[in-house]
């Protein structure tokens, strides 16, 4: 199996444009002029995430402290 393929790298003009749009594969651009109401949340989890991460160490330096000191 062969097969050549050739790439044009030059710049794209404003009339290829259209082809990098949704619309032109006919689905529907996203209505992006909503504004988002759940950025509460998203700094909620973020908060509660960086919490998990905090007492996930705390407890694997914990860990680590006593095994160290059962080896003394």
């Amino acid at each position: 199996f062969e097969s050549k393929s050739t790439f044009n790298l030059c710049e794209t003009t404003p009339e290829d444009l259209q082809r990098f749009t949704l619309s032109h594969y006919g689905i529907p651009e996203p209505d992006s002029g909503t504004p988002r109401s759940n950025k509460h949340v998203r700094y909620l989890l973020g908060v509660l995430g960086l919490f998990m991460i905090t007492i996930t160490i705390w407890k694997l330096c914990k860990r680590s402290r006593r095994k160290k000191n059962e080896n003394d």
